[in-house]
């Protein structure tokens, strides 16, 4: 890598320290641009170099792309991994890959999460850890049984209305 792309990547990761995360996903391309190895390598070399804390920021971001999810949702830090789990923007290959994580905790930290899908949810049920399974089926539980609430809830509105029709004619 020349000399130009290593004082360029060296300001960018500077930066990200004092703008917003949409701003630093603009600057990114640019910065890359000027480097002829593969984006993920590059990648690689800013997360060894980006703060810890600024790095579940941009995990945790919805703004982030699926790109970088799916690069952080193999970090070495299981909180940085729980963070993109966390992440409402990630995409379903993401969860999948951190439904297999080695690490039970984010397993577990996925079980507990209600705003995961429900087949996400059922790989979860299926895990090796007990404490893991237990919770899975819980949050499953409790998902379905929301989902199926708000139908009986819709349900009883709509005879709500046509009774109110039926008495006004």
């Amino acid at each position: 890598m020349n000399q130009n792309a290593t004082a360029c990547i060296d300001r960018f990761i500077e930066t990200l320290n004092h703008v917003p995360a949409s701003l630093a996903d603009a600057v990114a391309p640019k910065m890359i641009a000027y480097d002829d190895r593969p984006v993920p390598d590059l990648l690689g070399m800013l997360f060894e170099k980006i703060d810890q804390r600024m790095l579940e920021q941009i995990a945790s971001n919805p703004c982030t792309p699926s790109s970088i999810l799916m690069r952080l949702a193999e970090h070495c830090r299981s909180h940085i991994r729980e963070a993109v789990a966390d992440n409402p923007s990630a995409s379903i290959e993401v969860l999948m890959i951190l439904a297999r994580d080695q690490d039970s905790d984010i397993r577990f930290a996925m079980a507990e999460n209600h705003n995961l899908h429900p087949d996400l949810l059922v790989v979860l049920m299926e895990d090796e850890n007990p404490f893991v399974v237990d919770r899975a089926e819980r949050t499953y539980r409790r998902v379905t049984s929301a989902c199926q609430g708000a139908e009986i809830r819709r349900f009883l509105r709509r005879i709500d209305s046509d009774i109110a029709e039926v008495s006004c004619t």
